[in-house]
């Protein structure tokens, strides 16, 4: 009786090592169901998380950007090397990326206005008003830039902008308002499609 309550040292590190390898192995098969989960669910995670980061971060940009070179040529040219890269990380998720930023900027007592289309289709009738002043793009296609300017704009200015794009049976025309003190600020819109799942969203930045 005495001997089995009493194990040499060489035996419970032999129980030792098989009770790990077993634990060791449950873990690797915990591991293995749990990639098998996330496989299943993170198409409609992933699309979740990528929209709110990459709207996050698409806002950041342009005041990145802003701080590099306050360019109307700058904006134009670093803006689409953004789209780019956020369309090729779409892509890699089965994501369809599309939408524009509306970047308005100060220049001496002027406002240049960039318009960067990535929206995968024409944005056609395009009118931006600032007070009462009002120019037109009569079409900007996928994957460019247009930059207009307007003069003598007062710290306080009424800014708005509407636009025409084809939804896939008519075309549908959308506009945007804002009264605003800033001189530098910028619209951004962003749509995500992912099989049957749609995001989007409008931000004024």
């Amino acid at each position: 009786m005495g001997l089995k309550n009493h194990k040499s040292p060489a035996i419970k590190k032999g129980q030792m090592f098989i009770v790990g390898a077993f634990v060791i192995c449950i873990l690797l098969a915990t591991a293995a169901v749990g990639k098998n989960a996330i496989k299943i669910y993170a198409p409609e995670d992933t699309t979740k998380n990528m929209f709110s980061n990459i709207l996050s971060e698409s806002k950041n940009t342009v005041n990145i950007i802003a701080k590099e070179n306050l360019t109307s040529k700058n904006m134009e040219n670093r803006l689409l090397e953004y789209l780019a890269f956020t369309s090729r990380v779409g892509e890699e998720h089965k994501i369809n990326l599309s939408g524009y930023f509306l970047v308005a900027m100060p220049t001496g007592n002027d406002l240049n206005v960039t318009l960067v289309n990535f929206n995968k289709k024409p944005m056609t009738g395009i009118k931006i008003c600032v007070n009462s002043s009002e120019k037109t793009i009569n079409s900007l296609t996928h994957n460019n830039a247009a930059t207009i300017t307007f003069t003598n704009v007062p710290d306080y200015l009424k800014f708005n902008y509407t636009y025409s794009e084809y939804n896939g049976t008519a075309t549908e025309t959308l506009t945007e308002e804002i009264n605003t003190t800033k001189r530098l600020f910028s619209y951004l819109k962003l749509r995500f499609l992912s099989g049957e799942d749609i995001k989007q969203s409008v931000s004024f930045n």
